[in-house]
């Protein structure tokens, strides 16, 4: 099942995306005498604009209030009863803050998907990415090099060009670029991420959490396969991650009409992984052709003969994996 794109793309500035710093998160203000705790320390850390020596005078400040209720708490409450408040008050906030990221969540137009390579398995010989219906695959190894691409450019008499696409049936990154970016490989293998963005058509990549430097730009309306190409090194090639990172939809959203607006990546069981197999496709006659079977002997079996022989000339076209009979291209001229 693809992904599809939007049939008009919008500019970069129009898509909502949500902030990188995650979603607000609204603390009340302390009552007289109560000290701060440390998740709310915390999070005035985060937003404070002032300097890093203001901050501290703060921090002092708030710890040197006299207080009869901090000293009342010192003195006389349980610590298992201001553990249970302080707990429930940070789950409360918790809570608030999820609420509020999958409303953003809502909005977004980009999906993720990854695929997590072994750390035995030759990261060069895997290429992951996605590709669209009209791809087809002929040959044994995948070299990126031998996808047919074509740049179309809308221009007008005087030479000034209006709009310049590069069309192609595959966008693919190898996993040997992650490699060498993130320089050494952990123990835990290498992570390859896909992102693409419906609402612009961009298609970005990551390895480990890094950006790489390859991006592709689609047209409107393009349906895009999620598709990964390996040759096996080891006994574990890769495995398909369908997560998602921080303020980015799943691919589920993405792919899944019922499961558009769910944040919470999903992996039903009509999801299947479909295999590429080489075929060859070979123009048959319209009518079958009389075939005479006979038995010649117990020891040699049966003969199979056509006593009436056609033999025609086609033209086999692989970019659109069809046959042409000579004859019909020539009446046609």
């Amino acid at each position: 099942m693809p992904i599809e794109c939007a049939q008009v793309f919008s500019s970069p500035g129009e898509v909502n995306v949500p902030p990188s710093s995650g979603v607000a998160c609204h603390l009340r203000d302390p009552e007289e005498g109560e000290a701060d705790s440390d998740f709310e320390l915390l999070m005035k850390a985060h937003r404070y604009a002032g300097s890093r020596d203001e901050l501290n005078n703060h921090k002092d400040h708030s710890q040197e209030k006299p207080s009869r209720l901090k000293q009342r708490f010192l003195l006389k409450k349980k610590p298992e009863l201001n553990t249970s408040h302080s707990s429930a008050r940070l789950l409360e906030e918790v809570l608030a803050i999820e609420k509020d990221e999958d409303n953003c969540l809502v909005h977004c137009t980009t999906y993720y998907y990854s695929v997590k390579i072994p750390f035995s398995q030759e990261p060069s010989y895997i290429w992951v990415g996605w590709v669209t219906s009209k791809f087809h695959h002929r040959d044994v190894t995948f070299d990126l090099d031998s996808i047919c691409t074509v740049t179309v450019t809308l221009g007008d008499e005087w030479g000034k060009v209006h709009e310049s696409v590069k069309r192609s049936s595959c966008y693919m990154v190898c996993a040997a670029e992650g490699s060498s970016l993130s320089h050494s490989r952990s123990s835990s293998g290498l992570e390859i991420g896909c992102l693409v963005d419906t609402a612009t058509g961009l298609l970005t990549f990551t390895a480990n959490g890094k950006e790489l430097a390859t991006y592709y730009q689609v047209e409107p309306g393009t349906k895009l396969f999620p598709a990964v190409f390996a040759k096996a090194t080891s006994s574990n090639v890769f495995q398909f991650e369908l997560g998602r990172i921080k303020n980015v939809m799943p691919l589920s959203a993405g792919v899944f009409r019922s499961e558009r607006r769910n944040a919470k990546p999903q992996c039903p069981p009509r999801l299947c992984v479909q295999h590429l197999t080489p075929m060859r496709w070979t123009r048959v006659p319209d009518h079958a052709q009389p075939v005479e079977v006979t038995r010649l002997e117990e020891r040699y079996g049966w003969r199979a003969r056509c006593t009436q022989i056609q033999q025609i000339m086609t033209l086999y076209i692989p970019e659109e994996n069809r046959s042409e009979v000579t004859l019909d291209i020539s009446s046609d001229f």
